[in-house]
């Protein structure tokens, strides 16, 4: 039983599962209880790793109703632990909250600092995906400490892995970076010195999204690659389900649409085999998102409704919000408004509630974008001012250079749309300001990028013919100057 748990922590998962199978028999032959119910977590764990959910709550909660008759706690906590991880991981929030709950209490009964550390971190994971980031920062930051403390550096990877994610949903780009430098090293001790695998992929997955974020896709592909080798070689097919997610999230950001679907389609099949329905909504919604990029209005806004039952279930706010992004986005572009800036205002709600600055931006302009085309001119650039300032907070706060310019290049589009919504309230001092705003902020890349999109909304203006009116043709002429003006102050 040992030298299965060892093999288990170095992802040996076919020498942890014969060793355990050979525990089991031998517990049988001679009718010992306890050990029968250790084996039984202890296979759990396996197909926990291997991503058989209902197989491990199945072991779990035989290894639970034994160690619960022979009243032996450390054994029964730590079977607890496990099908709530189990359920977590199989988006059944509520039902893990109970159980991490109930371990966290027994934990501190018997005196285990170890596992309750264990039940802070699942605690704090399930306030992460509901938004609750108040509840899950002081939950993840008092169990790093207790596995730094307990020297226990595969689990503190983890930890600091989760604070990560945190701080990026909050915008706080440097401090996401941090952590996962800090959990990439704490992950690597743990392999050199113990021999266990976990923690790494986790960690390179989530330096992809930071690199996203700030708009280095070349580093984001890299860290995503790395994040998929590593957890191949670890056994861990959830680690694996995310790392190929964010590998098609690169591809989609990169305009690589093939390279975007075969990935999708790759993790929603992983998805389902690891029995995972919120990667597996994550891949639907990625699918429609391409679907989008090639026009195809009506079928992305069917295909990411379809994903928004499951991430309710599993009360995960940030897909959900995702997710409706999608759908009002495909919904503005067929024409049916209402329902579009519902979608970006129930989506702004959720990521306002969840203290998420970016996601609130992406709401806001999208209900932008939906008043631009009622015509609301007045309420379009308030929104785009309001998106900007969220914008701005974040990347402002970036301190890298090269990161910092990158992260507003990146955000090329937002800017240009709001000087095009200033040009056509013909607010020339604004229009100007954002650009010499944006140009002091971005790099040449995004410069070129901006400009370019300034002048097709130039080229599109007409500015004669017989179907135009004396006035609309002032107005588009006053328009198209003041978008030259832009992109002169633009620099490109």
């Amino acid at each position: 039983l040992g030298l299965a748990e060892i093999a288990l922590r170095c992802g040996r998962l076919d020498q942890a599962l014969a060793s355990a199978m050979q525990a089991g028999a031998t517990y049988s032959d001679t009718a010992t209880s306890l050990g029968g119910a250790e084996v039984n977590r202890l296979l759990g764990e396996v197909n926990l790793r291997r991503g058989m959910l209902a197989q491990a709550i199945a072991l779990f909660d035989r290894s639970l109703r034994a160690s619960r008759t022979l009243r032996a706690q450390v054994p029964y906590v730590r079977a607890m632990l496990g099908a709530a991880e189990a359920n977590r991981r199989a988006g059944r929030p509520r039902k893990a909250e109970d159980l991490f709950t109930e371990a966290r209490a027994l934990t501190q009964e018997i005196e285990q600092p170890t596992l309750e550390a264990q039940a802070m971190l699942g605690q704090g994971q399930i306030a992460r995906v509901r938004g609750l980031a108040g509840v899950a920062g002081p939950l993840l930051d008092e169990a790093s400490r207790r596995f730094e403390r307990l020297e226990r550096p595969a689990a503190l990877a983890i930890t600091l892995v989760e604070r990560a994610r945190v701080a990026l949903s909050q915008g706080r780009l440097d401090e996401a970076g941090r952590l996962i430098v800090q959990a990439r090293r704490q992950a690597e001790a743990a392999e050199r010195t113990l021999g266990e695998t976990s923690g790494a992929a986790q960690a390179a997955c989530a330096g992809a999204a930071v690199a996203v974020a700030l708009g280095r896709l070349d580093l984001a592909r890299a860290q995503a690659g790395e994040a998929l080798r590593l957890a191949e070689d670890a056994g861990d097919e959830q680690a694996r389900v995310e790392a190929t997610l964010a590998m098609a999230e690169v591809e989609l950001q990169a305009d690589n649409l093939p390279a975007a679907v075969t990935a999708y389609n790759h993790a929603q099949s992983l998805a389902r085999t690891c029995e995972s329905p919120v990667a597996e909504g994550l891949a639907t919604v990625g699918m429609g998102r391409v679907l989008m990029r090639r026009g195809l209005w009506e079928e992305a806004a069917t295909t990411q409704q379809e994903a928004l039952p499951r991430f309710r279930t599993a009360e995960d706010v940030n897909a959900q919000a995702l997710a409706l992004l999608g759908v009002g986005e495909s919904r503005r572009n067929l024409a049916d408004i209402p329902a579009a800036r519902q979608c970006f205002a129930d989506a702004q709600r959720f990521f306002h509630d969840a203290g998420d600055p970016l996601g609130e931006a992406e709401a806001l302009r999208g209900e932008a974008r939906a008043l631009m085309d009622t015509p609301e001119i007045e309420a379009a650039v308030g929104r785009y001012a309001q998106a900007l300032q969220l914008v701005e907070r974040v990347g402002d706060a970036v301190q890298d250079e090269r990161d910092r310019a990158s992260f507003f290049s990146d955000r090329a589009l937002l800017y240009t749309e709001a000087i095009y919504a200033s040009a056509f309230e013909r607010n020339a001092n604004q229009a100007l300001d954002l650009a010499r705003s944006y140009s002091g902020r971005a790099d040449t890349s995004g410069h070129a990028a901006a400009s370019q999109r300034l002048r097709e909304y130039d080229d599109a203006l007409p500015t004669s013919g017989n179907d135009l009116t004396k006035q609309e043709i002032e107005r588009n002429k006053a328009i198209a100057g003041i978008l030259t003006d832009a992109r002169k102050a633009i620099g490109k």
